[in-house]
């Protein structure tokens, strides 16, 4: 961190890392935010030359993000025990141990797909996302996932994993409408894009849904009840009140709700793993933000700060362009060293940074203790 960002950029030139770093005034700007460490394996002339794994820190101990040279920027399967071992070094590696553990996990299953190994169940409900979200290392996910399902009795392994019947499973929108009553699990996408209101509908959805969730025209959620978990992405869009809104505990990909103007009612999931777009939402008021936002936050039409708390971690871009004053705004720490790079905010608005905020609690405090003597 600090250090002159040239040898940084020089050593990504031409080597189709993919990495946003191999941009000279982005390697300026990350470097200058925080360490940065790449490993390097031997090129044609027996030197250290060829970049295969990145960790972006943000300051000294916590660390940014991790990205690989595999397609999408994932984590080549040769790359993993290096990179687990480097992480021990850090504190903060409890996520990214995650995604180490799903990268392993999942070659250990493509080799035995390649060998024709049976899958467990454990396996099954693994590669099907039964319980938990496969983690990577790449802006989107590991491919290896679909082209491993895509050699497999897909119906055969759901039922199996989910520990329900063949007939049970619907695989397309089709399968789900001709047996909805049956149906317990359903693996795709569902468009729901024509529908306006649920009021005389008893829409039965799942528990789970392994793809997106369309509802793109749907101006009232009044009697909707949605999935406890959507692995995929939902779209809310002409949503315009969150009143009788029951969202899931778990989304694990994008939510839209572009149209919606007032949080009142609104009951956000702790985690969002994916960018999160209210950016018609006028004022904060009776906002609750998730905890952690692994994506992009959109607020682009707030006009002030006041009320808004924000998440402890955006592991993306926050917009907040329509602000007309930064007064009462205070960023997560995780965007301290981002502030530049990650924040959207007008140019004519003053950016906070640590010291900043070091200097306001010290105010505060010598305030509180004039108050404390004069009571005295």
């Amino acid at each position: 961190m600090g250090s002159d960002y040239m040898s940084l950029w020089e050593s990504l030139q031409g080597k189709n890392t993919g990495w946003c770093t191999a941009g000279k005034e982005t390697a300026k700007t990350q470097l200058a935010g925080g360490d940065f460490y790449v490993y390097y394996t031997k090129d044609e002339n027996g030197e250290y030359k060829n970049p295969r794994i990145a960790i972006r820190m943000n300051g000294k101990n916590e660390i940014g993000e991790v990205r690989g040279t595999s397609k999408n920027q994932n984590l080549e399967s040769n790359m993993e025990p290096i990179l687990d071992k480097k992480l021990e070094e850090f504190s903060a590696k409890d996520e990214y141990k995650k995604k180490v553990h799903d990268m392993k996990y999942l070659t250990l299953i493509e080799g035995k797909q390649k060998n024709n190994q049976e899958l467990s169940l454990d396996d099954l409900k693994f590669l099907y996302e039964v319980d938990s979200k496969i983690e990577g290392f790449g802006y989107e996910k590991d491919p290896r996932i679909e082209e491993i399902i895509s050699k497999r009795d897909k119906r055969k392994d759901i039922a199996f994993a989910y520990g329900i019947n063949e007939d049970e499973v619907a695989l397309s929108p089709t399968e789900w409408k001709k047996n909805k009553k049956k149906v317990k699990v359903y693996c795709g996408d569902l468009d729901l894009n024509g529908l306006t209101r649920v009021e005389d509908l008893v829409l039965l959805l799942p528990n789970t849904i392994n793809g997106n969730l369309y509802l793109h025209n749907l101006t009232s959620a009044e009697r909707l009840l949605l999935p406890n978990t959507i692995n995929g992405d939902l779209y809310l869009s002409s949503l315009t009140s969150a009143e009788g809104l029951v969202l899931p505990n778990t989304i694990n990909g994008n939510f839209y709700l572009h149209n919606l103007t007032s949080a009142e009612g609104l009951v956000l999931p702790n985690t969002i793993n994916g960018n999160l777009y209210l950016n018609s939402l006028i004022n904060a008021e009776g906002l609750v933000l998730p905890n952690t936002i692994n994506g992009d936050l959109n607020l682009s039409s707030l006009t002030s700060a006041e009320g808004l708390v924000l998440p402890n971690t955006i592991n993306g871009e926050l917009d907040l362009s329509g602000l007309t004053s930064t007064e009462d705004l205070v960023l997560p720490i995780s965007l301290f060293n981002e502030v530049y790079s990650k924040i959207n905010i007008p140019r004519t608005c003053f950016i906070p940074d640590e010291e900043y905020y070091k200097n306001l609690k010290e105010d505060k405090n010598d305030k509180n203790n004039e108050s404390i003597r004069s009571m005295k």
